[in-house]
């Protein structure tokens, strides 16, 4: 959690550059995970976890990768209702 939440607070950072659309930074990710030789499995897993940011952001009107907060990537987690082991591991 350390890391995602560090990661999206550089998100955060004005002089970050460009944001593509959170659609757009989806599907380039997965893109990269097959480019890379993720296994299939890992990349089942990222492309369901992003389906749900990506319908979140839809939902908040969210358009753009670089209009995510930390609160709002909060929100998303805690909306997902891990278990506590799932919750535990990240």
């Amino acid at each position: 959690m350390a890391r995602a939440r560090k990661k999206a607070v550089s998100l955060e950072a004005p002089d970050a550059g460009v944001f593509k659309a959170v659609g757009e930074a989806v599907t380039a990710f997965l893109e990269h995970c097959e480019s890379e030789g993720l296994a299939h499995s890992t990349i089942r897993k990222y492309r369901n976890a992003l389906g749900r940011l990506r319908a979140f952001c839809e939902a908040k009107g969210i358009d753009g990768a670089g209009d995510l907060t930390t609160e709002q990537l909060d929100l998303f987690r805690a909306q997902r209702g891990l278990k506590p082991i799932t919750s535990a591991k990240a």
